[in-house]
């Protein structure tokens, strides 16, 4: 059996703190498990089928299992309207590799491959939109690994339309525990990053009431990703991740370099630019704006835009200070 909280660190927390899991909170946790593979994960919500007095969420479980067996029958039938596209997986990506008419092919020569692999299938535009489709990846040896996302196109989870609650849509209500700033790694990968929401036990606090009539995905910790391993990632790299996977970040060495540069980060990202040390006198924007208008006047051909950029030259628009940007403007130091 696999964990049902991958991070150890709020797994401490939960039982430092004595919260305890509900039967649905267990279940939409093992549905959604990101590591485990689909047939773990219904072996587990079978193992939670016998253990739970809840007849409600015995039934819901039954017929997942039921349907994502069909849907998975279905998948691999071909009615003539669709077909597959073979990926396989390469320094964690997935690479596309050929398409296929029939399922049979495309997993074999995935299985040949000896490499992690996906099959997608797709309905061909000109056909009627009929039978299942989706996503499933499967391991070197073809077993089925976590990604299982199927759908069919004349019932579109009819289950999901009754109306009633779903396990599979269960917001789970529990601390968020992590805190902006808070230096963080996503377990059981190599991406490093820098919690950015919740601020503090007021913003959680308010979010937790908002989301209760959520779903899920609402049940999640914003983050900053900056490295994965070694790589430093682009600024906008971000991640909204439930708080089971997210553990704080640990390094081999303080004087790692990866953790000097989260720790400036955090102070520069998350800073108040409205708190009492760098509160900006309003009475500057009359006069950057009167420089603007004397300086624009001299090449009224450009645009704004283009006026700026040429005043900041090859420094970073966003980070130049009003005072840099006067200067600048007063002695037309741009080409």
């Amino acid at each position: 059996m696999f964990e049902l909280i991958t991070s150890k660190d709020y797994k401490k927390y939960l039982e430092d703190n004595n919260i305890e899991l509900s039967d649905w909170d267990k279940a939409a946790l093992i549905y959604h498990h990101k590591l485990a593979g689909h047939n773990e994960k219904a072996e587990a919500l079978r193992e939670l089928m016998k253990t739970t007095a809840d007849d409600d969420l015995k039934k819901q479980i039954e017929q997942r299992l039921s349907m994502d067996c069909r849907y998975y029958k279905a998948f691999k039938e071909n009615t003539g309207n669709s077909y597959y596209v073979l990926y396989k997986r390469y320094e964690k990506q997935y690479m596309e590799v050929d398409a296929y008419l029939d399922f049979s092919s495309a997993f074999n020569d995935g299985v040949k491959g000896k490499y992690d692999f996906r099959i997608d299938k797709y309905l061909f535009k000109c056909r009627e939109a009929d039978g299942v489709f989706g996503v499933v990846s499967f391991d070197t040896q073809g077993n089925i690994g976590n990604l299982f996302g199927l759908y069919s196109i004349k019932e579109r989870d009819c289950l999901m339309s009754t109306g009633c609650n779903r396990f599979e849509d269960h917001y789970i209500d529990l601390p968020l525990m992590f805190r902006q700033k808070d230096l963080v790694n996503i377990a059981g990968t190599e991406l490093y990053g820098i919690v950015d929401f919740p601020e503090n036990d007021e913003d959680e606090l308010k979010y937790r009431q908002r989301a209760k009539n959520g779903e899920y995905c609402d049940f999640q910790v914003t983050v900053d990703l900056m490295f994965e391993g070694k790589k430093l990632l682009p600024i906008s790299s971000h991640l909204h991740c439930a708080p089971t996977y997210i553990e704080y970040a640990k390094f081999d060495t303080d004087d790692d370099v990866r953790k000097e540069f989260m720790e400036y980060m955090a102070k520069k990202l998350y800073c108040n630019p409205f708190s009492e040390e760098t509160e900006r006198d309003e009475g500057r924007i009359r006069e950057v704006l009167s420089q603007i208008e004397k300086v624009w006047k001299q090449f009224p051909d450009m645009s704004l835009g283009q006026l700026l950029i040429n005043v900041t030259g090859s420094s970073d628009l966003f980070s130049v200070e009003d005072e840099q940007l006067m200067e600048r403007l007063q002695y037309n130091l741009f080409k």
